[in-house]
């Protein structure tokens, strides 16, 4: 009978004479090729890529080559790219961690701007995409004529004559009144915006909230800035109750007549 530690001497040679030497060696030598070429892989992946982009930010096409402005109608696109603040000389990976900060340097430099954003094409050509406020009129102001933005703002951009049919204003400046009119004026249907002409601002210490308004066929109207949106909707029944030109009054109350002949425009 065979004693623990004899046992446990033979089958360890019996374990070793089951895996000849031929066939150990071979998958030692595998082994070490695929440690050897993952390790390469290791150090030679990161230094071309550090490489690749090391040429890449020294050669031109890592710096800004174009800039092209998209949607703008009202403001020129030269004020988008000098707020900007983009040079020749940007990275343009500094630019693209920096997009957030320009957008923003835009929006607060140009209030008359809705939304921007920019994105990258051809590596190095910059397209700024822009939204406008839109125009609701125009301001005539020492024998010029400024665009009156939706959000209230008057753009200093002078322009020599208005374009389109949108009324022409007098009198305002960017504040609560000029914010009441425009209120008021983007809730009247389209086809009362196609009866304002002018829209002139006559306020006095009486009641400086009143204005009187141009229409193109010939009449006016005295309103009050407050109360415009609901009166002037019922422009055309009052207007039909005029058998000649004259005035409509919706300042306080909602009544009409003709204009004086001495003073018939």
């Amino acid at each position: 009978m065979m004693k623990p530690w004899q046992r446990y001497r033979a089958q360890k040679s019996q374990g070793n004479q089951s895996r000849p030497v031929g066939k150990v060696l071979p998958n030692l030598s595998e082994i070490r090729r695929k440690n050897l070429i993952k390790n390469l892989t290791i150090v030679l992946v990161p230094l071309l890529l550090l490489l690749f982009f090391l040429l890449y930010y020294i050669s031109p096409v890592s710096k800004v080559g174009e800039v092209d402005v998209q949607g703008m109608h009202l403001i020129p696109e030269q004020k988008v790219i000098d707020n900007s603040g983009i040079k020749a000389s940007d990275h343009i990976l500094q630019l693209i961690f920096s997009k957030k900060n320009i957008n923003q340097k835009i929006k607060k430099n140009m209030p008359g701007i809705k939304k921007v954003s920019f994105n990258v094409h051809n590596l190095n050509h910059i397209v700024f995409n822009v939204q406008e406020y839109q125009r609701i009129g125009y301001l005539n102001r020492g024998n010029h004529y400024y665009s009156v933005l939706s959000n209230g703002i008057i753009l200093t951009e002078p322009i020599s004559k208005p374009v389109g049919n949108l009324p022409v204003l007098e009198n305002f400046k960017e504040g609560q009144k000029l914010n009441l009119l425009i209120k008021a004026f983007n809730a009247l249907p389209t086809s009362i915006h196609n009866d304002i002409s002018e829209i002139h601002l006559t306020g006095s210490k009486i009641n400086p909230y009143q204005i009187r308004l141009y229409m193109n066929d010939n009449n006016e109207v005295v309103a009050d800035l407050r109360t415009m949106q609901t009166k002037l909707i019922r422009y055309p029944t009052y207007a039909k109750a005029l058998k000649t030109k004259g005035v409509v009054d919706l300042e306080v109350g909602a009544f009409a007549y003709p204009f004086p002949k001495s003073g018939k425009k």
